[in-house]
């Protein structure tokens, strides 16, 4: 097997291996929320069964790694701590 001329790229066959045994380590489910359920003794709605829609390989990215945390009280609503992180 020849590497392709930087012009042409890497095909999805070269790099489909390499994506699936270093990057796609996770076990993933990914699911829509189920059609509210009308309970007929209370009269309430209450959600129905998930509907998953995918379950295996895939990735877990963190948006942001903090790289300090901070834990305060907000003068508006003494009673709800606020957090913030930063970099």
């Amino acid at each position: 097997m020849s590497t392709p001329p930087p012009s042409e790229g890497l095909s999805l066959a070269a790099v489909a291996p390499i994506v699936e045994t270093r990057i796609l380590v996770d076990t993933v489910e990914i699911f829509r929320a189920g059609e509210p359920v009308l309970d007929p003794d209370s009269g309430e709605y209450h959600p129905g069964p998930d509907q998953i829609l995918y379950t295996g390989a895939g990735a877990i990215f963190s948006a942001v790694v903090p790289a300090w945390s901070c834990l305060w009280k907000d003068r508006r609503t003494p009673t709800t701590p606020v957090t913030a992180t930063g970099s």
